[in-house]
């Protein structure tokens, strides 16, 4: 049953659609009802697990179905994906992968078509893997990445010799663990530190980024790195490159120096995030479609058909929404019984959640066993980490089972 299909059912108002979670789940569905020009509205108590990025938007990890690969070898995406989903047949991608005859080329347009939409710059193609670093200095793949914060497999390809700056204080990136990481990948790093333990005396990450949203302190930074630069093409540092200025901060290193500037990924709390909720908070400003920050403290129903749900807003008011379908996008505990906050270690079909909605009850025995039941309703879909059957951490997809599941729900 399409949403178009639903949406002529004659007992709820107000709005075509209602999107509940707005991490990446729930942002990939506002995309999809725009681009289907419904009516709907965006509902969310928070910015979800965007919030918590590192930096990385997530599809696959190569690595599953090839263990010994390295960073220099990641396949292109959609290679990767096609040889995950033959090999994972009860993943959600598979599942999805059986109503499209070429998901994994959908799913590439689907990624694109996200970015342009939020206008989110980012490094990657939506061809090639991209090769980001995590806090301890470990290579991983991933779809694309905030710009500043991955590099193209044929970039890391083409560069042997990296300098890797050091900053004081950030207990979180180790230098002499990433130094050993990094000397995996390129056959020559050196290290220097950028200005001492007594002027940035109790520095932590978010110190870093105010430090360098101011433009005087920038400038000394790109001139450190042009004196130190040598004959390395890939400078590597932890990602203190400022949130105001990012953006211009990286454009203005990368262009003059000629160089690749890749930003460790995020520890928490994550730079990352806060670098992609600026982004949201323009795009919002926008206003393209109603937007409530609240918590829903109980569903509107009427035996399998929610006819909607009442939220609390930021203000304290209590206000009741009215929509055709509602999309759940949000992995988080509500109130009502309205979802566990456990779902998806729940032995149940991962294609039960995408297709139909569901309502659970769950509770944990003294031996860690659960025990779960589900209501189906007829206009309440699920996707991202609402939907069971993967495991974003391990299999790191994290961002791609969130725009694909988001897709299922608008077959």
């Amino acid at each position: 049953m399409t949403i178009r299909s639903t949406i002529h059912d004659p007992r709820a108002t107000n709005y075509d659609l209602a999107i509940i979670g707005s991490g990446f789940s729930g942002l990939a569905a506002a995309c999809k009802a725009v681009e289907q020009k419904l009516i709907f509205c965006h509902i969310s108590n928070g910015r979800g697990m965007s919030q918590h990025f590192s930096g990385a938007f997530d599809v696959i990890d190569p690595r599953w179905c090839h263990p010994q690969l390295a960073p220099r070898d990641y396949p292109a995406i959609k290679v990767a994906l096609d040889d995950f989903i033959r090999s994972h047949p009860q993943h959600p991608y598979a599942q999805i992968s059986k109503n499209y005859p070429d998901f994994s080329s959908l799913f590439l347009e689907e990624m694109t078509r996200f970015f342009s939409f939020y206008n989110v710059p980012v490094v990657g193609d939506f061809q090639d893997m991209v090769v980001t670093f995590g806090s301890t200095g470990m290579a991983k793949p991933t779809g694309c990445a905030l710009r500043s914060q991955g590099m193209l497999t044929s970039q890391l390809r083409g560069s042997r010799k990296a300098l890797y700056i050091d900053f004081p204080g950030l207990v979180d990136y180790h230098t002499p663990s990433i130094l050993r990481q990094l000397k995996n990948y390129f056959s020559d790093v050196s290290c220097v530190t950028f200005g001492s333990q007594e002027l940035f005396d109790g520095f932590d990450v978010s110190s870093y980024l105010k430090y360098f949203d101011l433009r005087d302190n920038a400038r000394v930074l790109k001139h450190f790195i042009k004196q130190q630069l040598g004959d390395a093409t890939t400078v590597l540092l932890p990602p203190i490159l400022g949130l105001g200025l990012h953006d211009d901060m990286y454009e203005d290193i990368t262009c003059d120096l000629e160089i690749n500037l890749v930003e460790l990924l995020s520890a928490l709390p994550s730079v990352s995030g806060f670098r992609f909720a600026r982004i949201l908070e323009t795009f919002y400003q926008k206003q393209l479609f109603p937007y409530y920050l609240g918590t829903m403290t109980q569903r509107v129903e009427e035996g399998h058909y929610v006819k909607g749900c009442i939220i609390q807003q930021a203000d304290g008011a209590f206000k009741e929404i009215q929509a055709h379908v509602t999309i759940l996008a949000t992995g988080s505990s509500y109130k009502n019984d309205h979802i566990a906050s456990h779902i998806q270690e729940m032995p149940m079909e991962s294609q039960d959640f995408m297709r139909q909605g569901f309502s659970v009850s769950y509770q944990r025995g003294n031996k860690g066993e659960g025990h779960g039941t589900i209501k189906d309703y007829n206009n309440l879909r699920a996707c991202g980490t609402a939907v069971a059957g993967f495991d974003f951490t391990r299999e790191r997809c994290g961002f791609g089972v969130g725009l694909a599941t988001a897709l299922a729900c608008f077959e």
